[in-house]
């Protein structure tokens, strides 16, 4: 575990403890502040405005100030990263869509310029997705309800099959244990994980384990019940000391027997 990440599970540890009853709802805490939540939620109120967007030709940077008109809208353009990439803003773009939400108009022409987006700073920012990658947001996720298994009235917490279904399933090769920048890391005395990743791969993350607790739900599979905690290991018995015994015609040339 990185020592950022222990930092923050250590801290939230202990107000998580008494948060189990929320647990079933799809729910995450972020580190920033409230008017941070607050902004990013407004901006992906704002994402999913339908309307049309018909541009020919138009300089990319036009573009983004429409946007930023008629939606009332942050839009950053990251200049540096774009001019890293090579990226010229007034590359003219070209599209045409009818009864379409804005994020989906984003992804049309930003795929066109091999580009993406984020939310920063409460801005929706226009990046490149190496640059995005740089920028990791650490959040935490009660879980409780997905790692604990009840088998013949003893409670284990299987925190290993949740994760490795969340690292095969989102951007295999955007974790750590492949060489990526995100981590991912049980917080038992809360039952959370805690995860740094993009902002991208947090929002799949949400739609992820909403649609896990929606299958099972389905299914008719009940989470185990409330104030169920994981067996206790036990202790390893100690294991027995070996004693020697000398020879009774010891000398150093003759083996030694143990007992």
């Amino acid at each position: 575990m990185s020592p950022f990440i222990r930092r923050v599970a250590l801290a939230t540890a202990v107000s998580f403890l008494g948060l189990s009853h929320i647990a079933s709802a799809q729910i995450s805490f972020g580190i920033g502040s409230a008017a941070h939540r607050e902004a990013e939620a407004r901006i992906l109120h704002l994402l999913e405005s339908r309307d049309s967007f018909v541009a020919e030709d138009m300089p990319f940077t036009k573009f983004v100030q429409s946007l930023r008109d008629r939606f009332n809208i942050n839009v950053h353009l990251d200049r540096k990263a774009l001019d890293d990439f090579g990226i010229d803003t007034a590359t003219p773009i070209t599209i045409q869509l009818r009864d379409a939400t804005l994020e989906s108009s984003l992804h049309h022409v930003l795929e066109q310029l091999e580009l993406t987006w984020t939310i920063r700073h409460e801005t929706l920012v226009i990046t490149t997705p190496e640059e995005a990658e740089a920028h990791l947001d650490t959040r935490v996720y009660p879980v409780r309800d997905l790692v604990l298994i009840e088998f013949e009235r003893t409670v284990d917490a299987d925190f290993d099959t949740l994760i490795d279904t969340i690292t095969s399933t989102l951007h295999a090769d955007s974790w750590d244990q492949v060489g990526g920048p995100g981590a991912i890391e049980p917080e038992p005395a809360s039952m959370s994980l805690v995860i740094s990743q993009t902002w991208s791969v947090h929002r799949e993350l949400d739609q992820l384990l909403t649609t896990i607790r929606a299958a099972r739900d389905r299914q008719g599979i009940s989470a185990v019940r409330r104030g169920s905690q994981p067996a206790a290991v036990a202790s390893p018995q100690p294991r027995p000391a070996i004693r020697y015994k000398r020879p009774t015609n010891s000398t150093w040339q003759l083996p030694r027997v143990y007992e």
